[in-house]
């Protein structure tokens, strides 16, 4: 053999051998083959808001991971991520965000170790170390300039208010009474959020997300489900085979669990239980925007201490009313999550929220009678405190039957809205949305948690709904023909039937079971017409 044969050899060994020791050093570059999801995902540097909503055991976690630490460890990437970071400035603070601090130390060893860059400590770029505080380890440092730490869902949401993120990293269902906090930490920076999650809770917002498209519409979705990942995107056979993928969704327990974890899909929570089942984010929430000059506004005040986990919060909504008494709108809603309230203290948070509004518009607040300070305090200082109607049932039908029209909506905290100085602890509507999807009519009282909704049902008891209109109204706006028409007739309910059903309503049954948006409008006029 010649010896410019031999050197040849030589020069192809150590380039072999380099290139292995490169692959053998970078892991999260090299260790797993990709999916053609995971493959997109991965290399998406533009678009700000990312979910994979996917069946369980697919590599979504670790395709997070690998993400992370490549745009940590690639500062060229930057520049063209964060185009208007100012000069000589790094985007250096990034969140990583499980279900609770237990999991931590378990995923470090488990992916994170694995997937970091195996150089050594002081290299410019790929180097590495931990960041410990008290010994506890709170995140990981990278030599770039990089700064990530672990945040949890389990903490409190005022714990998630300081500081801004120029990247986040979300790692399983992110409970809906976080995201709209979350979002305002990435929004100064013009930052990043990477979803990844099996949807097994069921929120309806992330059924919006991802199935209807109607919340978030320019994120971009990816929802793989194990059949999608029987195949590399080089073509060659993954370990999900035909028999591992039915062998899998022969175990599921149920149809709602094979869809949620073989097929990635958000099916929401049975909502036959709920006591809000007719409330839908689609038809009863909306982008915050001013209140208009001639609507009334009133308040629903429900006071608990706080002073415990087990207490009930305090809670405050303003519902901004139309001069026909057709249209609600929620348009200021506070819960005191985790902090002890005093009435004094429920009073100041009232006349705070107050000061954003025109003040000629706040007709009433409508308050528990049973936390009599707060009217005393109220009265003292010259405030229209009155107190509040406490039927649960007469409330929450009314609430149902304003939702079911479309009539009653939330306004919601959005990047878009036009209103100007709105503090967004304020219009904290989302923690309503979140006890409304979760109540059920099986609820304990005294531990339910419920403290918005009560807030926001002193309100809407307390208005004389002009139900007639809203029957008109609901008529006009209803796609399609309206429940119990025929042909385009209307169908009236005999009189019997409508005698039987008031009979039933003072027994205790619901005026809306069984019966279409109008028929029940046209029940609750009727009510008011003989008072």
């Amino acid at each position: 053999m010649s010896n410019d044969l031999i050197a040849l050899k030589l020069e192809k060994l150590k380039a072999l051998e380099q290139e292995t020791s490169r692959m053998e050093a970078l892991p999260h570059l090299y260790m797993h083959k990709h999916y053609k999801w995971s493959h997109e995902f991965e290399n998406d540097f533009e678009t700000r808001m990312q979910v994979v909503c996917s069946a369980n055991q697919v590599g979504k976690t670790s395709t997070l991971l690998k993400k992370i630490i490549r745009i940590a460890t690639e500062p060229h990437l930057w520049p063209k991520m964060w185009p208007n970071l100012a000069k000589g400035l790094l985007p250096s603070q990034w969140w990583y965000l499980y279900p609770s601090s237990d999991i931590v130390a378990i995923e470090y060893t488990e992916k994170w170790l694995p997937l970091l860059p195996k150089v050594a400590d002081d290299d410019p770029v790929f180097g590495w170390k931990e960041i410990k505080k008290d010994s506890k380890l709170i995140g990981i440092a990278f030599n770039s300039g990089i700064n990530l730490y672990w945040k949890y869902y389990s903490q409190a949401t005022t714990m998630l208010q300081s500081g801004s993120c120029y990247l986040m990293g979300c790692d399983e269902e992110v409970p809906i009474t976080h995201i709209p906090e979350l979002q305002m930490r990435t929004r100064a920076t013009d930052g990043y959020m990477f979803f990844v999650f099996t949807p097994t809770i069921g929120q309806r917002f992330w059924t919006d997300v991802v199935e209807t498209r109607t919340i978030w519409p320019n994120a971009r979705i990816w929802q793989p489900s194990l059949y999608d990942c029987m195949d590399y995107v080089d073509g060659t056979k993954s370990h999900w085979t035909k028999e591992k993928v039915k062998l899998a969704s022969d175990e599921c327990i149920s149809e709602v669990e094979r869809q949620r974890r073989i097929f990635g899909k958000v099916l929401p929570t049975d909502v036959s239980g709920l006591q809000f089942a007719s409330f839908t984010t689609l038809k009863n929430c909306r982008d915050a925007s001013p209140i208009p000059a001639d609507w009334l506004v009133y308040a629903g005040i429900d006071y608990g201490s706080g002073a415990s986990s087990q207490a009930h919060l305090s809670a405050i909504t303003f519902l901004a009313v139309n001069p026909d008494r057709t249209l609600g709108r929620v348009v200021r809603l506070w819960r005191g999550d985790k902090i002890s309230t005093t009435a004094e203290d429920v009073v100041n948070k009232f006349e705070e929220m107050c000061a954003g509004m025109p003040s000629h518009s706040i007709q009433s607040a409508f308050y528990d009678f049973s936390a009599r300070d707060i009217g005393t305090i109220a009265q003292r200082r010259g405030l229209p405190f009155l107190q509040a109607n406490k039927g649960r049932d007469h409330g929450k039908s009314f609430i149902n039957s304003l939702f079911k029209s479309g009539c009653l909506t939330l306004d919601m905290w959005s990047e878009d809205m036009k209103v100007p100085g709105l503090d967004p602890t304020h219009l904290e509507t989302y923690k309503v949305v979140t006890e409304i999807e979760q109540l059920r009519e099986n609820a304990n009282k005294t531990s339910a948690k419920d403290d918005a909704i009560d807030s926001m049902r002193y309100a809407v008891s307390a208005i004389s709904w002009a139900w007639e209109d809203i029957r008109k109204f609901s008529e006009v706006t209803t796609a399609g023909a309206p429940m119990g028409n025929t042909n385009g007739q209307s169908k009236k309910p005999a009189v019997d039937e409508r005698v039987q059903r008031m009979l039933d309503f003072k027994r205790g049954a619901r005026p809306d079971d069984g019966f279409g948006v109008e028929e029940e409008l046209e029940f609750w006029q009727e009510q008011f017409d003989n008072v």
